[in-house]
């Protein structure tokens, strides 16, 4: 997967390729670069460098915008339940019930409250738990904080998604899951319910680098980031992710 630019949160600037991948496709507005090796007698590189403008994409800066960013796809199919999101268990359910507030907002934030303080965070496993799994243990990474929120709204009848992408600011891994809330009076709005990473519930650190807002992608066979098939012997895949953080010039 890509960086691409999106609305109110990022524009890609530039992205260079060594070598330059057979094609670029694009679904569910999500970007794919895909690449074919031949052969595999000696190591291989694959090289991707893309500069990215990044944006506060957070609550405070919508409600001093004002204007909302609009949704590319119907949002009933931000309301599902599905894998690792099980908005539709009795569990979800019932403690969605009792984070129900009068207005969304005051509801998301109950939701963003209920998992910030009542999961512990874990490091980083590289396995799929999802929602219940991380209300039934009171433990998870990233992503099972984010598969919560989002299934906590879903059951609150609010839209909501998983994304995934990179932090500029990070310790060992820059890889992260947070989430996006969707309401009529500020349409799609990030919130990252991860412990550590928030300043407050309505303000975030402009240090996000999205790259995917599809919980169960297909073309990557539920991977997050890139998937590859191979023939003949098993290959070992190293992969390394730099990044550099420059001012904004004038």
């Amino acid at each position: 997967m890509i960086p691409k630019t999106i609305d109110k949160a990022q524009k890609v600037i530039k992205t260079e390729y060594a070598p330059q991948p057979d094609t670029i496709i694009r679904n569910n507005d999500n970007e794919y670069a895909i690449f074919t090796i031949d052969s595999l007698s000696a190591k291989k590189y694959i090289e991707i460098n893309t500069t990215v403008d990044i944006y506060e994409f957070d609550l405070k800066m919508a409600k001093i915008d004002k204007s909302i960013t609009l949704n590319s796809y119907p949002l009933e199919d931000y309301l599902i339940s599905e894998k690792y999101l099980e908005k539709d268990s009795a569990q979800i359910k019932t403690t969605a019930n009792l984070l129900l507030s009068k207005t969304k907002i005051r509801t998301i934030k109950n939701i963003y409250k209920f998992t910030l303080n009542e999961v512990k965070y874990t490091q980083y496993t590289n396995t799929d738990n999802g929602a219940l799994n991380a209300l039934e243990t009171k433990r998870s990474d990233c992503s099972g904080f984010s598969d919560l929120f989002v299934s906590l709204c879903r059951a609150n009848d609010i839209p909501a998604r998983v994304v995934y992408g990179f932090l500029t600011e990070y310790g060992s891994n820059p890889r992260h899951a947070w989430a996006e809330a969707y309401t009529n009076e500020y349409g799609w709005i990030r919130f990252d319910p991860t412990p550590y990473q928030s300043i407050k519930f309505d303000k975030l650190k402009n240090m996000y680098i999205q790259i995917s807002d599809v919980r169960n992608d297909k073309i990557l066979r539920n991977g997050y980031f890139y998937t590859y098939r191979y023939m003949g012997d098993p290959i070992n895949l190293k992969e390394t992710i730099d990044i550099t953080k420059s001012l904004p010039h004038n």
